[in-house]
C-alpha cells in the first residue's frame, strides 16, 4: 500500500506539473502574439501553481503594462517569486527594479545582489550591469580590477553597454593601461551594432582630437550614421554643427543645423537642453557676433542656474569674455579733447562676403576708449556698425568738416575693423562696405582717396588704425569666396598731411582673430596699450609693442607671422613717435 500511495504521489504531481506546463504553454503562446488577455489568463494558473517561466511573463506584463495596468509593486512579487526560484532572467529584472527604485526603495546594493546570482548564471546584461556598478562605485566600493572583469565578459559576448563602458575605461585609463586605440575598438564594436551614443563618442572624438587622431572627415562620417540611425534624436545634428563652423567655417550650415537639433531637443531634461544653446553659443563666439553668444548664454542659464559653473566650454567662452580685461576694465579720464574727432567702424556683417568675427565687439570697446580713456566727447565719435559704402562716405566727409571747423588745431582717429581688398589691376587697396563686393574694387572704398580727403584739411595729427588685411584673405584662415586663391600684396597708399597710419598686418599677410579674448589680434593689443597706460602712450611706443605683443601672439596662437606696421606722411618722419592720441 505504501508503494501504490508512492507511486500515485508521483503521478499525481507529473500531471501538476505537465498542467502548469501546459497552461505556461499556452499563455505564452497567447504572450508571443501580443494577446495578452489570453495570455494573463493563462500564465497566472501556470504562476500560481509555481511555474517561474510564467511567473516572470507576469512580472513583465505588470512592469511594462502588457494587457494589465501598469503596476510595478506586483511587478516586483512575480519577479520575486521566479528570482528565488534560481530564474536569471527575473533575477536580472528585479535587479533593474531595485537600480531604477521601481515599485521598492532604490537600493543600489540589492540590485547588485540580484544582478550577481543572474550573472552567476551566465546572464550577459547582468554580468555588464556588475561592471558598471563596481566602475562607478554604486551599492559597493569602485573596484576597477572587478568592474573590468566583468565588462570583458558581458563586452566579449556582444553587450554593446559593456563595450561602451570598456571603451571609456580605456580611454581614460580606469585601472587599466591607457589605450586610446582600443578605446576606439570598442567604441567601434557597440557602433556597429548600431548604439547611437558610440556613433556620437567616435565621432566626438575625432572632432576635437583628444586622444584619438583629429580627423573631421570620420567625425562627420560618424554623425551622420548617428542621424540616420536615429534621426529623432537632437546630439549628432547638434555635433554637425559645431563640425561645420570649426571644419568649414560655414557659420550658416552650422547655424541649419543647430536649428535641427532644437528641434528635437524637448524631451531631454533642462540641463541637456542648455548645452545645445551653450553649442550654438560656441558658433555664435567663433563667428564673433557676441550678441547673439550673450542670448544663449542668457538661455542656458534660465535652464540650468548652475551653468557656468561646470565644465561647458561655451561657459569657460563667456566667462573668458566676460573677465576679459580690456573689455571689462576701461580707464576714464575726467578731462575732455574737446578738438578730438573720431570715426569708428566696426564692418562684420556682410551681405556677399563672409564675416569678420569680433569686428563690431573691436569697433564697440575701441570707441569706448576713445570716449572714456582718451577724453573724446560723446558727440565727437561716429561709431557704426556695418558701414555700407554711403555710411563710409558720409562718415569721412564728417570728419573732414570737423577738422576744418577746428582750424588746425584739431586731432582726428580713424578705427576700422573688417574686410580690405586689393585692385588686382593696380594692387591698390580699399576698404569693402558690408553691401560691397569682393573682387569690385568700385563697391569698394579706396584708401588713396581716403588719405586724400582727410590729408588736405589742416589737422595736429590724424591717426589711422586698419584691423583689416589687404590681399584678399580673411580674418581667419582661406581667402574672400570671390578673391583669387592666392594672397595679394598691396601696394600702401601714401599718408598725406599729418597722418600716422597703423595697420594690423603687412603685405600678404593675414590679419587674425584672437578668439581668446573675442577680438581681432591687432585690436586686442591696442586696446591693452591703451589700458595700461591710461592713454598716455606715445604712437612711437605703441607700435614697438603691437609689432612685439602681435608678432609674438600670433605665432604662437596660429602658427603664422602677422606684422603690425605703420605708415607716416613725409612732414611726420621726425617727430611722430612722441605724438599721442590724447
Amino acid at each position: 500500500m505504501k508503494q501504490i500511495g508512492f507511486i500515485l504521489y508521483f503521478v499525481l504531481l507529473s500531471l501538476s506539473i505537465m498542467a502548469q506546463s501546459s497552461d505556461y504553454q499556452i499563455g505564452a503562446d497567447y504572450y508571443n502574439k501580443g494577446d495578452f488577455k489570453n495570455a494573463y489568463t493563462y500564465l497566472l494558473k501556470a504562476a500560481n501553481n509555481g511555474n517561474m517561466f510564467a511567473q516572470g511573463l507576469l512580472g513583465n506584463m505588470y512592469g511594462f503594462a502588457l494587457g494589465v495596468d501598469q503596476d510595478y509593486s506586483k511587478a516586483v512579487e512575480w519577479f520575486s517569486k521566479a528570482a528565488n526560484q534560481g530564474y536569471a532572467d527575473a533575477q536580472c529584472k528585479l535587479g533593474e527594479l531595485y537600480d531604477g527604485g521601481y515599485g521598492v526603495k532604490q537600493d543600489y546594493a540589492k540590485a547588485l545582489e540580484w544582478h550577481s546570482k543572474a550573472a552567476e548564471q551566465g546572464h550577459t546584461y547582468s554580468q555588464g550591469k556588475i561592471g558598471y556598478y563596481y566602475l562607478h562605485g554604486l551599492g559597493t566600493d569602485i573596484n576597477y580590477k572587478k568592474a573590468y572583469e566583468w565588462l570583458i565578459k558581458a563586452a566579449e559576448l556582444g553587450d554593446n553597454h559593456s563595450q561602451i563602458e570598456l571603451a571609456s575605461m580605456y580611454y581614460q585609463g580606469l585601472g587599466i593601461k591607457q589605450d586610446h586605440s582600443k578605446a576606439e575598438m570598442w567604441y567601434m564594436k557597440a557602433a556597429e551594432q548600431g548604439d547611437l551614443s558610440s556613433m556620437n563618442n567616435l565621432g566626438w572624438h575625432f572632432m576635437i582630437g583628444d586622444g584619438f587622431p583629429k580627423d573631421y572627415n570620420k567625425a562627420e562620417t560618424w554623425f551622420k550614421k548617428a542621424i540616420e540611425t536615429d534621426n529623432a534624436s537632437p546630439y549628432p545634428y547638434s555635433n554637425l554643427a559645431l563640425l561645420y563652423a570649426q571644419r568649414d567655417k560655414n557659420y550658416s550650415e552650422a547655424l541649419r543645423y543647430s536649428d535641427m537639433a532644437f528641434a528635437r531637443m524637448n524631451n531631454e531634461s533642462s540641463q541637456a537642453q542648455a548645452g545645445f544653446y551653450g553649442e550654438r553659443g560656441q558658433i555664435y563666439v567663433w563667428q564673433g557676433d557676441m550678441e547673439n553668444a550673450e542670448r544663449m548664454l542668457v538661455k542656458c542659464l534660465e535652464l540650468n542656474p548652475d551653468y557656468l559653473k561646470g565644465d561647458d566650454e561655451f561657459s569657460k567662452m563667456m566667462a573668458s569674455y566676460h573677465s576679459n580685461d580690456v573689455d571689462s576694465k576701461i580707464i576714464t579720464n575726467p578731462s575732455l579733447n574737446k578738438n578730438t574727432f573720431a570715426i569708428v567702424i566696426g564692418n562684420e556683417k556682410y551681405k556677399n562676403e563672409v564675416d569678420v568675427p569680433f569686428a563690431n565687439n573691436d569697433a564697440k570697446i575701441f570707441g569706448e576708449y576713445v570716449e572714456k580713456t582718451l577724453g573724446v566727447p560723446h558727440d565727437h565719435i561716429r561709431f557704426i556698425e556695418n558701414a555700407g559704402y554711403n555710411d563710409l562716405r558720409i562718415a569721412i566727409n564728417w570728419l573732414t568738416q570737423a577738422m576744418t571747423v577746428c582750424r588746425g588745431n584739431g586731432k582726428a582717429i580713424v578705427y576700422y575693423a573688417g574686410h580690405g581688398i586689393p585692385d588686382e589691376s593696380d594692387l591698390s587697396a580699399y576698404l569693402l562696405p558690408v553691401d560691397g563686393i569682393g573682387n569690385d574694387p568700385g563697391s569698394a572704398y579706396s584708401l588713396k582717396e581716403l588719405y586724400e580727403k582727410l590729408g588736405c584739411v589742416e589737422a595736429q595729427s590724424i591717426t589711422i588704425f586698419l584691423d583689416a588685411c589687404f590681399s584678399g584673405s580673411k580674418r581667419e584662415d582661406g581667402m574672400l569666396a570671390s578673391a583669387r586663391g592666392v594672397a595679394l600684396k598691396a601696394k600702401p597708399a601714401a599718408p598725406k598731411g599729418n597722418m600716422v597710419i597703423f595697420s594690423a598686418a603687412q603685405g600678404d599677410e593675414t590679419a587674425y582673430p584672437y578668439k581668446d579674448k573675442q577680438h581681432g589680434m591687432f585690436t586686442y593689443f591696442l586696446l591693452k596699450k591703451l589700458q595700461e597706460t591710461k592713454g598716455e602712450v606715445t604712437l612711437g611706443e605703441l607700435s614697438d609693442y603691437l609689432v612685439k605683443e602681435v608678432g609674438r601672439e600670433s605665432f604662437v596662437k596660429n602658427g603664422k607671422m602677422q606684422t603690425p606696421t605703420v605708415n607716416i606722411a613725409t612732414s611726420l618722419q621726425n617727430n611722430w613717435k612722441n605724438l599721442k592720441l590724447k
